[in-house]
């Protein structure tokens, strides 16, 4: 599949939980590398390579990508323990210049963003998910991807409904745990898009 899309010059990142020594040119990590003529996001940046977490001696966890995406990371370190995260690893912060990646177009930069709710304070965080679970229910938004999942052919309309369905389920789960002076301004794609302008 990534050989597939690195053919149709599309630019590629894998986050692995790999569990090997990158510099062992035996390992699977090192060997996908190669196969696909990828580098290590940090490996770029970092001397020596920095790892997302480490086993003992042996550095473990890397973010690689196809050649392309290096020069518009800043490999900016480490994340701190305590910090949760879907991978069992402390993942990497790799921040993509994305003015420069998109080519100064904003709207595409847009276009391409996912919605994160980040937030250091624990029972905010279950507050949130326990938000967001119970409006996701509500719609059967789970019954509908398993649907989707059962058959062959799903049309562009039913992802944008899912997909649809699930921004808009974030927005409300963020809004009721909004404190009283967080500012009256939600995220929409014209404010999104005038951050990124202003920013770069």
């Amino acid at each position: 599949m990534v050989e597939e899309e690195i053919a149709t010059c599309t630019e590629v990142i894998i986050l692995i939980d790999a569990n090997d020594h990158i510099k062992n040119r035996n390992t699977v990590t090192s060997i996908l590398m190669n196969q696909l003529q990828m580098v290590s996001i940090h490996g770029e940046r970092h001397n020596p390579i920095v790892p997302a977490t480490s086993k003992g001696q042996n550095k473990i966890d890397f973010y690689i990508a196809t050649r392309g995406i290096p020069k518009y990371i800043t490999a900016a370190g480490i994340c701190l323990p305590g910090i949760p995260w879907e991978a069992d690893q402390h993942a990497i912060f790799a921040y993509l210049n994305g003015k420069a990646f998109f080519r100064g177009k904003t709207s595409k930069i847009v276009e391409n963003e996912k919605r994160y709710f980040t937030s250091d304070n624990p029972v905010k965080r279950g507050k949130y998910l326990e938000n967001l679970n119970t409006i996701l229910t509500k719609t059967n938004i789970f019954e509908r991807i398993e649907n989707m999942r059962a058959h062959e052919k799903v049309t562009n309309k039913e992802f944008n409904e899912v997909d649809n369905t699930m921004t808009q389920a974030m927005i409300s789960a963020e809004m009721q745990l909004k404190p009283k002076n967080a500012g009256s301004y939600e995220w929409t794609p014209l404010l999104s898009k005038a951050g990124w302008a202003v920013r770069f």
